[in-house]
């Protein structure tokens, strides 16, 4: 699939004008599992998107106890950990890969720059800016009222195209409890 061909399908751009400068300020880099894509608190200078593979975003706790915070796995899922995507833009996450993926890199001024002047990217932002906060307040709201066992069927049920991809310890951590209690879960089947 041709950087082009991404926009269109994944971020739903269709005009000729946009495409052309988003195709001149972008890039496609394959990463390798493991590799660190974006470092908590780091200057941003591109936003990443994903073609295909899994991503996770997580920050330390006080404790350093490294805590998932999401998931990316589905082709046009923004792969920034920030905040703000004006002024000086920091990741507030890690992004990491958690398997070969490959991403389409697209330089943030210029991003700022049609965000501010084209009504279709300003759309497409707001779009994903919606969806992303429509995922965390789901997340949050099966952590504080879901009992081990529902948050993990909610994971199973939402997540079921890539749990096999994802370590216990990550979906432990997503979820909010010890590997050692997931393990419990999926070998009764039942909270413990």
């Amino acid at each position: 699939m041709t950087k082009r061909e991404f926009f269109r399908k994944y971020l739903n751009i269709d005009d000729g004008k946009i495409l052309d400068e988003m195709e001149r300020h972008s890039e496609v880099w394959t990463v390798k599992k493991r590799e660190i894509i974006m470092q908590e608190g780091e200057t941003v200078t591109d936003i990443p998107f994903l073609i295909s593979g899994v991503l996770k975003a997580y920050y330390h706790d006080s404790h350093g106890v490294e805590k998932v915070y999401c998931f990316a796995y589905r082709p046009g899922d923004h792969a920034a950990s920030i905040k703000d995507i004006y002024g000086d833009v920091k990741a507030i996450c890690t992004v990491e890969a958690v398997q070969e993926s490959e991403l389409c890199y697209i330089s943030l001024p210029v991003l700022q720059k049609l965000i501010q002047k084209e009504s279709a990217i300003r759309m497409t932002y707001e779009t994903l800016l919606t969806a992303s906060i429509a995922g965390m307040v789901e997340h949050e709201k099966v952590i504080a009222s879901g009992s081990p066992s529902e948050r993990y069927a909610w994971f199973r049920e939402k997540y079921h195209e890539i749990e096999s991809e994802i370590s216990r310890k990550d979906i432990a951590s997503y979820l909010n409890m010890t590997p050692e209690h997931l393990s419990r879960i999926t070998r009764n089947g039942k909270e413990s």
